[in-house]
């Protein structure tokens, strides 16, 4: 049995990242690795997590002992389960150690993380002839004049993204508007287009009557969906929003599979987009697949990132091969570049790989900065 060793990390953004929760220059999170095949990532995101860094540190060290012991016996699943009362406000933690149980199955089968859940779904009559697509991701454009929105659009239809996420400015009128010159411009992008819970049910729909409107107007290609148009509880007002035709999006609306159900059966709702970080354990996903396979066909799963380092990204890969075998979807994987300031590739291909593919020492996954940027933990 490897030991394993926890890791306290902080990577500064290339520049600061401006939500709707304020700005932020850097992400901090944990990481939990043999430093060899095992690796899993405990990062919650200020501003969007119930739990902070110092809490998750605080479970993992007061029970530090069960855990190891558990990995050591390969019961981590169970001791998850024992444990779910002091897990439960805590997703983040739920989420990495399930990601370790999950490892070390896959590990024992020889077979690619992605590639044993879904064989476990679905078996093939040989594995040799299982093959997961690529995965298609969106690109990203953040909250900025309407300069470097244009800008950074460009570059990435330039770059081959297909499909771009873009957050839309809280001021009604300045994002119709922007919206105007974004679709007029580039017509053949398929936007995302995300309010961040930014406007009152009246404002989103007047939002959406003129962004059918633009659409028409300019005859662009079909907006993907609009993410979180309402602040609060918006169960009861998505049958009129959807009355517009354009596809919604639920995103900090959906934290649990309770939530998953109730947008999924809700009239005219459209897609799910998980942050696995901010939603829980392995588990607990797979309910939500379970009740979108029941729902229309019409509903998608999108995988998200909460701006983990490239640890948690490669597990995201195979949720969303997971999610999305057939790569019908983009999924919002592509954020590496908010640190490297390098742009993403709009495509990621997961490898036949045993586990989730990890074989580097922590020594080489923050490489590319400058300052040490991950101190080991006493644990």
């Amino acid at each position: 049995m490897n030991s394993f060793d926890l890791y306290r990390y902080s990577i500064p953004f290339y520049q600061p990242l401006t939500s709707a929760k304020g700005s932020i220059t850097s992400r901090q999170g944990l990481i939990l690795t043999d430093d060899h095949h095992l690796w899993t990532e405990i990062s919650p995101l200020p501003g969007f997590s119930k739990e902070t860094t110092s809490q998750a540190i605080s479970f993992l060290t007061e029970y530090k002992n069960s855990i190891k012991q558990s990995l050591e016996d390969f019961t981590l699943s169970s001791f998850l389960e024992s444990h779910s009362e002091h897990l439960a406000p805590l997703p983040s933690v739920r989420f990495g150690l399930s990601m370790l149980a999950e490892q070390q199955k896959a590990l024992s089968e020889t077979l690619p993380l992605s590639s044993l859940w879904l064989l476990n779904e679905n078996p093939a009559p040989t594995t040799s002839d299982f093959v997961i697509p690529a995965i298609k991701l969106n690109g990203i454009a953040g909250v900025s004049s309407e300069h470097q929105l244009l800008t950074s659009v460009s570059d990435l239809e330039k770059k081959g993204f297909e499909c771009i996420k873009v957050k839309l400015p809280p001021q009604l009128n300045k994002a119709i508007t922007r919206l105007e010159t974004l679709l007029s411009t580039f017509k053949s992008i398929r936007f995302r287009l995300d309010a961040n819970q930014g406007f009152s049910p009246d404002e989103a729909m007047h939002l959406l009557k003129s962004l059918k409107g633009i659409q028409e107007k300019v005859s662009c290609v079909p907006i993907d969906y609009v993410e979180e148009p309402v602040f609060g509880d918006w169960l009861d007002v998505i049958p009129d929003l959807a009355a517009v035709g354009i596809p919604l999006a639920a995103d900090e609306s959906v934290r649990c599979s309770e939530d998953a159900k109730k947008l999924l059966t809700s009239k005219g709702f459209r897609v799910l987009i998980l942050k696995p970080c901010l939603f829980g354990s392995f588990s607990e996903l797979k309910k939500v697949k379970h009740i979108a396979s029941l729902a229309s066909p019409e509903h998608s799963v999108v995988v998200s990132s909460s701006l983990e380092s490239s640890i948690g990204i490669q597990l995201l890969k195979h949720l969303a091969a997971y999610f999305d075998p057939v790569s019908n979807t983009h999924h919002g994987l592509a954020t590496t570049h908010l640190f490297s300031g390098s742009m993403d590739a709009p495509t990621i291909t997961l490898s036949n790989h045993a586990g989730a593919g990890f074989s580097q020492q922590i020594s080489s996954v923050f490489s590319f900065h400058k300052e040490p940027a991950c101190i080991k933990m006493d644990w």
